[in-house]
């Protein structure tokens, strides 16, 4: 199956991405989600469209859960990951990883999101140290408390930029 890329996406998908990505993480219908986004912009996105943008916004989730079934040792299959524009990043992957933490303090529990990006095609052991060295340089930050403590890496998105 070939999937579309982010630059196929018409204009109105592009701008809900966001919404249309979280609405496929959580498993919502096309339906729940046109309505989170007209919601939030006033009117909704051509069924097709939406379709569309969830089928790209499916292949960047399953492309980053497909790596934590690879061996720590082994490359995933880069040539797989959806192809996106550069919007924030020059680098040509990117791999999101969602971060669950704990505060053995206070028992409190929570998750963030990090993006590892990368000119070279790492191993998936690789993709993981760099995301536990960008969450142990984030903790440096005033906005952080200093004792959460990392208790679990997911990856939950992956794609290529061209």
């Amino acid at each position: 199956m070939v999937l579309a890329s982010f630059t196929q996406l018409s204009t109105a998908t592009k701008a809900s991405y966001s919404i249309i990505q979280a609405g496929v993480a959580r498993g919502l219908s096309s339906k729940a989600i046109n309505a989170d986004i007209a919601l939030r912009y006033g009117k909704g996105v051509r069924r097709q469209d939406l379709l569309q943008g969830m089928r790209v916004a499916g292949g960047v989730r399953t492309q980053g859960l497909n790596i934590s079934n690879v061996r720590k040792d082994r490359r995933p299959s880069y040539a797989r990951f959806p192809t996106f524009a550069p919007v924030t990043s020059n680098k040509r992957y990117l791999v999101q990883y969602e971060v669950r933490w704990s505060d053995p303090e206070t028992g409190q529990t929570g998750s963030r999101y990090i993006t590892v990006g990368t000119d070279a095609r790492l191993t998936a052991g690789e993709l993981d140290e760099a995301a536990k060295l960008a969450y142990e340089q984030g903790q440096g930050a005033a906005r952080y408390k200093k004792n959460e403590t990392l208790t679990s890496l997911v990856p939950v998105g992956a794609r290529q930029q061209f």
